[in-house]
C-alpha cells in the first residue's frame, strides 16, 4: 500500500516536498492555514499594480548547476525565463554614483577609476569574487545521508568556500570595508548587508552575481509559487489552503498524523513541516520534545533575525530609464526606532504586467533590526508607526525621483507583523537567523531526537535561509525518508 506524507505548509519548502514525495511513489497531502499557496514567496495586487512580497534576485539560476536542476525538476521555472542584469544596483553619494557590474572585469575598472587609492584592496575583492563565482549551492544530497565517498566530495567543494574566504571570513561586513578609503564604496558593501553581520555572506552573494548564479526570473515569486503549485497537482498531490494545522498527533515516539483546528484529524505515515520552525516545536508539538540544537536556535547568543517594514508605491510615470535598484547614500536617521544610512529603490519596470501602461511600481522598505520594537503595540500605536515609515520613504521618493510628485496613487506598507500574521514567521523575520560567528556553522538535519516519522523542513535550518535553501530543504526532507525506507530517491542527488 502506497505510504502517505502530510507535508505542512505550502511555501517553496513545503511544495519541493510535495512535489519530490510523488516523484518518489508515495501519497502526498499538503495543508495550508492561508487561502493561497507560496507563503512568502507571493505578490499581490493593489489599484492595479503587483507587489511582489519576496524576490529582489534568485540564487540556483545557473544551467548546469545542480540548484538549477533542483528549480527545473519542481518546475518552477524554465532557464530561458531568466534575466542577468548588466548592473546589479547604483549607488549614490554625494553626487557620485558607483555602478556595481556582474563584469569582474568591468568592476574593477570602475571601482579604481572611483577611488585609484584602494587599487589594492579592490584587487584582493575582485579576486575573492572571482573565486567564489564559480562556487554552487550544494543541492544533492543532505550530510547525515552521504555515504564516505559523497561526504569526501562535499568536503572537498566547500573548501572552495573556505579557501576563497580564509583571509577574511572571522570580519564583519563592517570591519572588512574598513580596508577601503573610499567612503563610497565602503558604503556601496554596506548596502548589502548589515555591517555586523559577518562579510562572507556579502561576498558569497557578490559572486553569485559575478558567475550568474543569480538572476530575475520572469513573473516574480507569484510565477515560482503557481509553476511549483500546478507541478504538484498535475503529479496528483492533494491542496488544502485554508486548513490550519492545530497540531501533530504522536504516539509512543512516532507520528501518526495532524489535527486540524476545525478538529479534523488526519492520519499520515510521515509528516514533513515546512512552517515556520518556532511554530512546529511549540505549537504543533506543544514544546514537548526538547533537541539541544534546536533549542539553541532560540536561547544560544548571536541567533539574530531581521525582518523589513516594505513600502510600495504605484506611480502614473514610467521611471524605466532608472536603473532597476538605486541606492541613495544619506544622512544617518531614525526612522520607526531604526537607524537607517541609505535608501534603497527596486522598481520593477521589466514586468509589464506590474503596473498599468505608461506607470511604475517601485518597492523600498526598512530593515527592522529590533522586533520588540513592533512585539505588544495597540494598534494605534502599529498605525502610527506605519504613518511614519510611509511618509518618510514617500519623502526619499519624491526627493530621488521627482517626477513621481504629485503621481502616488498607491502604497502598500507591510511590517513584521504582518509577516508574523500571514506567513506564521518567527520575530516576523523575512529569512533565516542572520550570518554571525553563532550561526555560520549551524547545521542540522530536521529529525528531531525523540520523534520518528517527522523529517521538518525550510529556510530555518541553513544561516540566512531564503528561497533556494527552502526549496533543497524539502527535497531533502524526502530524501531521508526515502533512505528510511530503504528505497532509491528519485531526483537531483
Amino acid at each position: 500500500m502506497m505510504k502517505k506524507v502530510i507535508v505542512i505548509g505550502a511555501g517553496i519548502s513545503g511544495l519541493s516536498a510535495g512535489i519530490y514525495a510523488l516523484k518518489n511513489g508515495f501519497s502526498c497531502e499538503i495543508y495550508e492555514k492561508n487561502i493561497n499557496a507560496g507563503g512568502e514567496c507571493i505578490a499581490w495586487k493593489r489599484k492595479g499594480y503587483t507587489i511582489d512580497g519576496s524576490i529582489s534576485w534568485l540564487t540556483g539560476v545557473k544551467p548546469g548547476t545542480a540548484i538549477n536542476d533542483v528549480w527545473l525538476e519542481t518546475g518552477a521555472f524554465r532557464n530561458e525565463d531568466i534575466t542577468f542584469a548588466d548592473v546589479f544596483s547604483v549607488i549614490e553619494h554625494e553626487g557620485r554614483r558607483l555602478y556595481w557590474y556582474r563584469d569582474t572585469d568591468k568592476l574593477s575598472a570602475h571601482l579604481k577609476e572611483l577611488s585609484p587609492e584602494d587599487s589594492e584592496a579592490i584587487d584582493e575583492l575582485i579576486a575573492i569574487i572571482n573565486d567564489l563565482s564559480s562556487f554552487e549551492v550544494p543541492a544533492r544530497k543532505p550530510m547525515d545521508i552521504m555515504d564516505p565517498a559523497e561526504r569526501r566530495d562535499h568536503i572537498k567543494h566547500m573548501m572552495q568556500l573556505f579557501k576563497a574566504l580564509n583571509k577574511v571570513s572571522s570580519l564583519t561586513t563592517e570591519e572588512y570595508t574598513e580596508r577601503f578609503s573610499s567612503e563610497l564604496i565602503r558604503k556601496a558593501i554596506l548596502s548589502f548587508s548589515f555591517k555586523d553581520n559577518l562579510v562572507q555572506g556579502v561576498l558569497v552573494t557578490l559572486g553569485a552575481l559575478a558567475g550568474c548564479h543569480a538572476g530575475w526570473p520572469a513573473g516574480g515569486s507569484q510565477r515560482i509559487t503557481d509553476n511549483m503549485k500546478a507541478c504538484f497537482l498535475s503529479l496528483g498531490g492533494v491542496l488544502n489552503c485554508g486548513k490550519a494545522v492545530a497540531e501533530i498527533t504522536v504516539n509512543d515516539g512516532r507520528v501518526e498524523g495532524i489535527v486540524l483546528e476545525d478538529g479534523t484529524a488526519v492520519s499520515g505515515d510521515y509528516i514533513v513541516p515546512t512552517c515556520d520552525l518556532d511554530i512546529t516545536l511549540h505549537k504543533l508539538l506543544k514544546s514537548r520534545y526538547s533537541d539541544p540544537v534546536l533549542d539553541s536556535f532560540y536561547t544560544g547568543e548571536g541567533f539574530r533575525t531581521s525582518s523589513i517594514a516594505q513600502v510600495a508605491f504605484g506611480v502614473e510615470c514610467d521611471l524605466s530609464a532608472y536603473p532597476s535598484k538605486m541606492i541613495y547614500a544619506i544622512d544617518e536617521r531614525e526612522i520607526a526606532g531604526e537607524t537607517i544610512e541609505s535608501v534603497l529603490f527596486t522598481n520593477y519596470c521589466s514586468e509589464k504586467n506590474f503596473a498599468p501602461e505608461g506607470c511604475s511600481v517601485v518597492k523600498t522598505g526598512l530593515t527592522v533590526y529590533d522586533y520588540s520594537k513592533w512585539y505588544g503595540l495597540s494598534r494605534e500605536e502599529y498605525l502610527r508607526k506605519k504613518e511614519e515609515i510611509k511618509e518618510a520613504y514617500l519623502e526619499y521618493l519624491y526627493r530621488f525621483f521627482p517626477e513621481t510628485k504629485g503621481k502616488v496613487v498607491m502604497c502598500d506598507v507591510t511590517t513584521p507583523l504582518t509577516y508574523e500574521r500571514y506567513c506564521g514567521a518567527y520575530h516576523g523575520a523575512y529569512m533565516g537567523f542572520m550570518l554571525t560567528p553563532a550561526t555560520s556553522k549551524m547545521y542540522h538535519s530536521g529529525i528531531i531526537k525523540g520523534l520518528s516519522g517527522l523529517y521538518a523542513a525550510g529556510q530555518w535550518f541553513s544561516v540566512m535561509g531564503g528561497l533556494p535553501d527552502a526549496l533543497v530543504s524539502g527535497k531533502s526532507a524526502i530524501q531521508r525518508i526515502c533512505a528510511n525506507e530503504g528505497i532509491p530517491f528519485s531526483g537531483v542527488q
